[in-house]
């Protein structure tokens, strides 16, 4: 308990908690979010349906990297948080591989969602589909219309948040 009050120990108490908070969105809260309707002769459909990390993860394999991100940076934590502060050095390079750690665990979650709503327009029907940036995508033919909308669920938000608690702390480690 003493190790969590010294203040040279706050970056890696904030980088644990950060972590954990990844760790756990990443198992226990929807990720993504994917909704699809279709107008057709008046008539209307909607379908919805929210994926977890480990289903996407069954797609995605590099989802898994994510994962080892955060368990790399809740090791490095425990560890700075039980060893003596005679090493100037390791206190240091703590900081840069926390950094590294969180912001390789958000390219990776970026890159996979990019791949996953790129995925779901290369699935639509090409019936002059047109796409914009805000994750939703329309089409239409000759008896009606549709729409797909992708969206991060809370535990894509959550995940990023930890990652970025990560490399704030990863940030405050140096100084």
């Amino acid at each position: 308990m003493v190790a969590l009050a010294d203040p040279r120990n706050r970056p890696y108490v904030l980088a644990l908690m950060g972590a954990l908070l990844a760790l756990c969105s990443f198992y226990a809260l929807p990720y993504l979010s994917v909704q699809v309707s279709v107008h057709l002769f008046g008539l209307s459909a909607e379908r919805a349906r929210s994926f977890s990390a480990t289903e996407l993860a069954a797609t995605y394999d590099v989802l898994w990297w994510c994962v080892v991100s955060a368990f790399a940076v809740i090791l490095l934590a425990l560890f700075q948080l039980c060893r003596s502060w005679s090493v100037m050095q390791a206190r240091l390079g703590g900081g840069y591989v926390l950094m590294i750690a969180g912001g390789s665990g958000m390219l990776i979650l970026f890159w996979v969602l990019a791949q996953i709503y790129q995925r779901s327009l290369d699935t639509l029907p090409d019936f002059s589909g047109a796409a914009d940036l805000s994750g939703s995508s329309n089409f239409s033919f000759l008896f009606g219309s549709g729409q797909t909308i992708v969206s991060l669920g809370i535990g894509a938000w959550c995940y990023l948040c930890g990652m970025l608690i990560v490399i704030i702390s990863g940030v405050l480690a140096l100084f």
